[in-house]
């Protein structure tokens, strides 16, 4: 047995390189299959902050040329230009780094809850598939014990920040108390549900939700008193927005330059703040250079996290 890990996660690409790897996990099936082509046996683990592949191969060769045959053919990625941004670690190292991963210790915000049903999913996708029988198995259910541990048994999680609470820190830091405020969040995922309720919990109260579903967008907000909305109406719900937080998993923007454009003529000297947390992005880059328009996105989040990094480490 040779536990091989390869992989890339904020600390070693930005964005733009991490979004190139990301699988949504309606098509992790398919990936996994592809996977399968090329490491026999294997976890693939995509969030919007790392991308790793977990398999049990012949060798460190084989574990490289797995991978490279893999973004390849799934992804349409040439692995040169990756190269400069992907980690491998091999045996006792790849276990370590599974069990810091799967306790939040190599998360962006350390202690955040997320990660580990991140894992588990991860985890139990491969299964299903047929692809982490035997030492697999046994490595992600230990691991797994170990993040649930890690949450019980220490301070690590007391106070830990998340991705929607960032946002929310990040929201009064530019336009101070949200409760006058309107918010918009697009999407209705996982993210764009914990962003929703952080914006509630922090006091903003008009609040709207927007999905391409509209029945979708329906549930989430009569849940947190708000209204729903479709994409067709992001034009007028961005001009009326004053922060907006997206996540919607699309392979392609959502919201684009010339709608933002179209949103800010007329707005007289209030900004607007958009959030995106979304990997692949929702929001055309392009649009950060529009005046009026604060465009953030997960690497941004970055110097809120590095705070609350200190702490959980001092914790830890």
């Amino acid at each position: 047995m040779f536990v091989f890990l390869t992989g890339l996660s904020y600390r070693s690409a930005p964005l733009a390189v991490r979004e190139t790897l990301s699988i949504a996990a309606d098509r992790l099936p398919s990936a996994l299959a592809t996977l399968e082509r090329h490491a026999g046996r294997g976890v693939i683990l995509s969030t919007c902050n790392r991308t790793e592949v977990y398999s049990v191969v012949r060798d460190a060769a084989h574990g490289s040329a797995a991978f490279d045959g893999f973004v390849s053919d799934e992804l349409g990625v040439d692995p040169e230009y990756l190269r400069p941004h992907v980690y491998t670690l091999e045996q006792d190292a790849a276990v370590g780094h599974l069990f810091r991963v799967a306790s939040s210790l190599d998360s962006q915000i350390i202690g955040e809850s997320e990660i580990l049903g991140q894992v588990r999913d991860a985890f139990g996708t491969a299964s299903r598939a047929g692809m982490a029988g035997g030492a697999l198995a046994h490595l992600f259910h230990s691991a797994i014990r170990t993040g649930k541990r890690a949450r019980t048994e220490t301070a690590i999680g007391r106070n830990a920040l998340s991705v929607s609470r960032a946002c929310v820190e990040l929201a009064r830091r530019s336009l101070g108390e949200l409760g006058s405020k309107r918010g918009l969040v697009v999407g209705v995922g996982e993210a764009s549900r914990l962003a929703a309720q952080a914006l509630r919990d922090a006091g903003l109260t008009q609040l709207t939700v927007a999905n391409r579903t509209r029945a979708h967008a329906e549930e989430l907000a009569e849940s947190l008193g708000g209204q729903a909305a479709s994409l067709d109406d992001l034009p007028r719900l961005l001009a009326a927005a004053d922060v907006v937080v997206t996540s919607t998993g699309a392979p392609d923007f959502v919201i684009t330059r010339e709608q933002i454009e179209g949103a800010m003529e007329g707005r007289t000297q209030r900004p607007l703040l958009i959030v995106d947390i979304a990997l692949p992005r929702d929001v055309e880059p392009s649009a950060a250079s529009v005046p009026g328009v604060q465009l953030s996105t997960l690497d941004d989040l970055e110097a809120i996290a590095e705070a609350n990094r200190r702490e959980r480490e001092a914790e830890s």
